[in-house]
């Protein structure tokens, strides 16, 4: 899927002293992190079109199914009660999950764009340290230091886009890595743990305005109003939240634990939630729904209520049945051996699609005749002494053209002229 296995570094970063490299650190490590995570937010649109796309072709697999039982009938025909069940049942589910894509297509709309929201304020971050990463008003300074090594002084060299390292794709806005679709944005390892102290930033002399790294240490004097107080600055969507004490040395600060999220970081729990809800919409429920069409236990499957109205609407059992009788065990069973042969392909190299509009123009046809002919059949009492008599004396000699009821059955020894 979409979403990159990160786990966050425990760094050890030590305490500066001097004047010139008196920076407050963000590892570039824990800035990719977070450049992943905005990308891979960025990217669940597409990943939620492939779901849906993937249940679309679930659909369309069970509605070939259903096609191919009523091809392989014959279009001019009476289909015996397995084959009717079986288009009476798919014709119920499909309805369903049908509306259940309707339902999904909003739940995919809404969780792309709450996920955007969360890639958008990442990488407005990105674009703030970007801007932020060039040298202050002396030699030694910076208005923001992001490094690739705890220490400095032992070879780590400060990143900026003209010398971004393993950061160029979140300068750029760019990319993203796939992980596990069981944790959509991955954040539970992402964000494993509270990284604090020295564990993300220097707890070093801050610096001031002047000579040293003004965002990350949130140097009011660098804001532009030397006593503006400012104690609290929060980037990323609220994922890095930077607080100051008495001193310009951090007291807090830390890119926030994953079970701090849901409080502290909303629009990325908004994102989770609807990100979740759209791909259970795409996935669980109407997989669920259209498995039930495959179910080869006869016990489970009656349990179905789907499949209790499918023997109703093909008035196998009447209207007011409540539970499926046993006697109706064995066209379960036929069903679903059946469903082997309506899950293969046509013989003799035919294909559903260009078979199936040729079987619904010809049952057309069919069916016209049936009701035609209908029209013309004489019409049997409703009550008779010799009901075979009676029927036969209507002047009709085909049986099949008689409206037989429980009064009126042709009889094939008495017609007229024998």
């Amino acid at each position: 899927m979409l979403w990159v296995v990160i786990i966050l570094p425990a760094l050890t970063l030590p305490r500066q002293t001097c004047a010139t490299n008196a920076k407050a650190i963000i590892h570039d490590t824990n800035l990719e992190n977070l450049c992943s995570l905005a990308a891979n937010a960025a990217a669940a649109g597409l990943h939620l079109k492939t779901e849906i796309e993937s249940f679309k072709a679930k659909i369309e697999e069970e509605e070939n199914i259903r096609r191919t039982a009523l091809v392989l009938a014959g279009a001019t025909k009476s289909h015996n009660l397995t084959v009717r069940l079986a288009d009476a049942y798919a014709s119920i589910k499909l309805s369903k999950v049908t509306q259940l894509l309707t339902d999904t297509g909003g739940k995919a709309a809404v969780a792309a764009a709450d996920a955007g929201q969360v890639a958008g304020a990442i990488n407005e971050a990105f674009s703030i340290l970007d801007q932020h990463t060039k040298a202050g008003k002396t030699a030694s300074a910076e208005n923001v230091c992001l490094t690739d090594n705890a220490n400095q002084l032992a070879g780590g060299d400060n990143r900026k886009k003209t010398s971004a390292g393993k950061l160029a794709k979140c300068f750029s806005l760019t990319c993203g890595t796939q992980s596990s679709e069981s944790d959509p944005f991955n954040y539970k390892s992402l964000l494993a743990t509270a990284q604090v102290g020295g564990n993300l930033f220097t707890t070093g002399a801050a610096g001031t305005g002047t000579s040293g790294c003004a965002v990350t240490h949130i140097e009011t004097a660098s804001f532009g109003k030397a006593s503006a107080t400012l104690t609290q600055l929060n980037l990323a969507a609220e994922l890095i939240q930077l607080t100051t004490g008495s001193s310009n040395n951090h007291t807090d600060r830390k890119v926030i634990a994953h079970s701090d999220v849901r409080t502290k970081a909303t629009k990325l729990q908004t994102a989770i939630t609807s990100y979740t809800a759209a791909v259970e919409a795409a996935d669980t429920n109407p997989t669920a729904e259209l498995q039930k069409l495959q179910e080869n236990s006869w016990e489970t499957a009656k349990q179905d209520a789907d499949l209790l109205q499918a023997f109703k609407d093909v008035a196998a059992i009447a209207p007011t049945t409540a539970k499926l009788p046993e006697n109706l065990k064995t066209i379960g069973e036929d069903y679903v051996k059946a469903r082997q042969q309506w899950s293969q392909k046509l013989e003799g190299g035919k294909n559903i699609d260009t078979e199936w509009p040729k079987y619904l123009a010809a049952r057309t046809t069919w069916l016209s005749e049936i009701e035609l002919a209908a029209e013309k059949k004489p019409t049997c009492p409703t009550a008779a002494n010799k009901p075979e008599e009676v029927c036969n004396a209507i002047g009709d000699s085909e049986a099949n053209k008689c409206n037989e009821t429980d009064n009126c059955h042709f009889d094939n020894s008495k017609a007229m002229g024998k």
